[in-house]
């Protein structure tokens, strides 16, 4: 069968006018958006239509430099049809941005036309562009040992992962970056080698590297489908094993600090949790903890508003209080509070809510007796990573404890009760040998303790940090950090790790609180 117009656009999506091109594209993308499912039918079945688009990402592709920076990758905006980047221009920026912007741009026509085709049309794209494009062209280069290759590769995935709007395409992509898993993780499980080696890379001894591959499910975890979360997250949170069942025999032990995750010793505020915390049903509990799950018929409507109110507070208070006044620097700008946290945490959330809501995510955890024990608790790969991330801060880099606790803290906004746990209950009865993520923010600030006491005048220095931090740095006080020997590693980085720890307890409280209010409210 012949498509003469088809055919023609097609030729003419290599005229070297720009503008010959632009309205050949237009008209393919009219054509394509065609209700009439006959006529989509013939257009998803002839031999070139859906193999152009992906063939001119390949050759636009491998028409790249080997080497490019992040940077210069992450700063690139393109359009279709708004292809106005000249080579004087490109000269004087950096090598390989012409061929990026072309990249770019025919990408996002892609995306368009997977957007607004017929459906039929649509999935017949995005098919071939995982199987002529993904697969055989990136995946290798995601794969490679090169570090300059893997940054170069990887800031390309991000950004193509970034412009990705279409449902069809990004469905291809998240099941080309993930797999298709959505059964329980196990140890050592690597059924998916790209899944494995980009998690991998998020712990990587090259800083950048680890930067850039948390950059990539920083990204991953704005996208609105449902496999990013069920796969990196949820697929080991459904049996609750994190929680601990004692037996019966064991009832009198229950409440004891071993059973909170918080190791004797550790100070968390007056208010912190404490041996009555941790006992199942606890008031201190938030909507989405163990408590909101028990049926208490026997306490009033006002007595449960009362104790909810109570208890949130209380878990703020946990996070706020986390961090000794020693180590806290925040109050020379006036920020000691967490209100600055307050309306990005309540802006994030809602749009949270909107995404997952055709999720049917449960709004309280699953009952203890409706979860299958699946014998010792595995957080999978990518919270586990995390999870040791944040265990070793201290030592870290700012940088990439920024990017660490920024993809945590998105984790943290899904209005999941399992999530929430997790990751939000200070008060969590925690099984032995599990560990949530405020055990282990307890754990650092055990070690920061310890390091304090073999460093002198810490709190001034932590001062001055902080100013150098946020540009507030006197001349007469830069000269004092250059011959102040404490400020050369490692210190720096154990004293800006500190600066980091502060605020991301600041907006774990902040999140918690939006989140009670907001869920109390609806």
């Amino acid at each position: 069968m012949e498509f003469n117009l088809i055919d023609s656009l097609l030729a003419l999506l290599q005229s070297p006018d720009s503008k010959i091109a632009v309205k050949a594209c237009e008209g393919l993308l009219l054509i394509s958006s065609i209700p009439e499912k006959h006529a989509a039918q013939c257009i998803s079945e002839h031999p070139m239509f859906c193999t152009v688009m992906a063939e001119r990402l390949c050759s636009l592709y491998t028409a790249l430099p080997l080497c490019m920076d992040p940077v210069d990758v992450e700063s690139v905006e393109a359009k279709w049809g708004l292809d106005t980047c000249n080579d004087g221009e490109d000269t004087s920026m950096f090598h390989g941005k012409r061929q990026l912007i072309s990249l770019l741009s025919w990408y996002d026509y892609c995306d368009q036309m997977v957007n607004e085709s017929h459906p039929m049309i649509s999935r017949t794209i995005a098919r071939k562009i995982n199987e002529w494009f993904f697969i055989p062209v990136l995946e290798p280069l995601l794969l490679q040992s090169s570090e300059a290759g893997i940054l170069t590769s990887t800031a390309h995935l991000t950004k193509l992962l970034k412009m990705t709007t279409s449902p069809e395409l990004l469905s291809q992509m998240v099941y080309f970056i993930l797999g298709d898993g959505t059964g329980e993780e196990k140890p050592g499980d690597n059924t998916h080698k790209l899944r494995h080696r980009l998690i991998e890379r998020c712990d990587h001894l090259s800083d950048e590297i680890s930067i850039m591959s948390l950059r990539v499910f920083e990204v991953l975890l704005q996208k609105p489908h449902h496999h990013i979360f069920r796969n990196l997250v949820l697929r080991n949170l459904k049996t609750r094993a994190y929680y601990d069942r004692p037996s019966p025999s064991l009832a009198s032990h229950e409440g004891s600090p071993s059973d909170s995750g918080i190791e004797p010793g550790v100070e968390a505020g007056a208010d912190g949790p404490s041996q009555e915390g941790s006992v199942p049903g606890s008031p201190l509990s938030v909507p989405g903890s163990p408590a909101s799950s028990i049926n208490d018929s026997d306490v009033s409507p006002n007595g449960e508003l009362v104790e909810e109110a109570q208890g949130i507070h209380r878990v703020v208070n946990c996070f706020l209080s986390l961090l000794p006044d020693v180590a806290k620097s925040s109050y020379i700008t006036g920020d000691v509070g967490y209100d600055m946290y307050l309306r990005d945490a309540h802006k994030h959330y809602k749009n949270c809510l909107v995404q997952c809501l055709s999720w049917d995510w449960p709004s309280h955890p699953v009952p203890l007796e409706r979860c299958r024990n699946s014998g010792a608790f595995y957080e999978g790969y990518f919270m586990k990573v995390l999870l040791d991330k944040v265990s070793r801060m201290l030592d870290q880099p700012y940088e990439v404890n920024l990017q660490m606790t920024l993809v945590i803290a998105k984790i943290a906004h899904l209005p999941h009760p399992h999530i929430h746990e997790l990751l939000l209950d200070p008060y969590l009865p925690v099984a032995p040998g599990c560990r949530t993520l405020f055990t282990v923010l307890n754990r650092v600030v055990m070690d920061l303790k310890a390091r304090m006491r073999v460093l002198s005048d810490f709190q001034s220095q932590m001062i001055i940090v902080r100013k150098q931090l946020m540009g507030m740095v006197e001349d007469d006080e830069r000269h004092k950090i250059e011959d102040n020997p404490i400020m050369n590693l490692p210190h720096i980085d154990l004293l800006e790790a500190v600066i980091v720890l502060e605020e991301f307890c600041k907006e774990l409280a902040a999140i918690a609180f939006v989140k009670h209010h907001t869920s109390s409210s609806r």
